[in-house]
């Protein structure tokens, strides 16, 4: 169990004692006095200082404040074990975002990693082999599709391999109608997005369905969930 050592007066002259707090010297335990305050930093401190995604962020700070709401505002290495034991039978990716969440609040904002250092990540199952879909397969789903605006997503989705969320992410400045290329909006730390193109019959259904719109929204695809 983690002791305190060195600990920077700083960040409780910072606070004054009215956000957070020493818990236990014994064991390192810090006391959220002020959950709304705190949440509020801890958020521009992941848009601003570790430049993450706004959903990111805002995934982030539901776990945190799940987290908060379970330990009842004490954060120490007693709640967090306590509050990881209700994913032991979860997913491992949704434990490892538990996880992930926790090391940012705790270690990065709070600059407390020794409260979390000892808790490693799940090892994550390989994905299975997948089959590859047949044409009548391909051609059953699309047939299953009842209006313009789901045939070219569905058409869009399987000709280009990107994600819904990039999907619904894209521009109709994003789309090169010419030469069937889409360049999507993706971009994070590890991952770069490239250009991905969709075949002519995609293309087809996408207009239909752009020329029933009367809308002014920038966004390639609207109203689908």
């Amino acid at each position: 169990m983690p002791t305190l050592k060195n600990c920077p007066e700083c960040i409780f002259k910072e606070y004054d004692g009215r956000i957070l707090r020493m818990e236990d010297k014994l064991e390192l335990k810090l006391r959220i006095e002020d959950e709304k305050s705190i949440l509020k930093r801890f958020g521009d401190f992941m848009r601003v200082n570790m430049q993450l995604r706004p959903t990111t962020v805002q995934h982030t700070l539901e776990d945190i404040r799940r987290f908060l709401r379970r330990s009842r505002n004490i954060v120490s290495y007693g709640s967090v074990v306590r509050y990881l034991k209700g994913y032991l039978n979860k997913a491992p990716k949704t434990y490892n975002q538990q996880i992930t969440s926790l090391r940012r609040f705790i270690r990065d904002f709070l600059g407390r990693g020794e409260i979390i250092s000892s808790f490693k990540l799940a090892p994550v199952d390989e994905p299975k082999e997948c089959t590859d879909l047949t044409r009548a397969q391909v051609k059953k789903g699309f047939y299953a599709q009842q209006d313009n605006l789901s045939k070219a997503i569905y058409l869009f989705t399987a000709t280009t391999g990107l994600r819904k969320s990039e999907i619904l992410n894209l521009l109709k400045e994003d789309v090169d109608f010419k030469n069937r290329a889409v360049k999507p909006r993706h971009f994070t730390r590890k991952k770069r997005a490239g250009v991905t193109f969709f075949n002519e019959e995609a293309k087809e259904w996408l207009m239909k369905y752009l020329s029933e719109r009367k809308d002014s929204d920038p966004r390639l695809f609207i109203n689908f969930r």
